[in-house]
């Protein structure tokens, strides 16, 4: 079986939760810091085709880069330019 990855930024509270409950059930995983060592373009396509929803999934709106260019740009992007937006704007 595959290891879990975690990929989470220091403020993400549902990485927190995740990697509490892995903790809690003794499950092996790897935490990666997406704020400190950037997504590479193809771990970005495999998360990308675990969701249902594409970006709106992985992309808080709280977020500063879901504030400085809203849904409607994110939602216009390649996926090589939306790699490109997260590595610029990780959290």
């Amino acid at each position: 079986m595959e290891k879990i990855t975690v990929l989470w930024g220091p403020s993400c509270g549902s990485a927190r939760r995740a990697c509490q409950w892995l903790d809690e059930h003794n499950l092996a995983y790897n935490k990666v810091n997406v704020v400190s060592q950037a997504i590479s373009l193809d771990t970005l396509k495999k998360v990308l085709s675990l969701t249902e929803y594409g970006a709106d999934e992985i992309i808080s709106e709280r977020s500063k880069m879901f504030k400085k260019f809203g849904r409607k740009y994110i939602d216009s992007l390649t996926i090589t330019e939306l790699h490109r937006l997260l590595v610029n704007y990780p959290s």
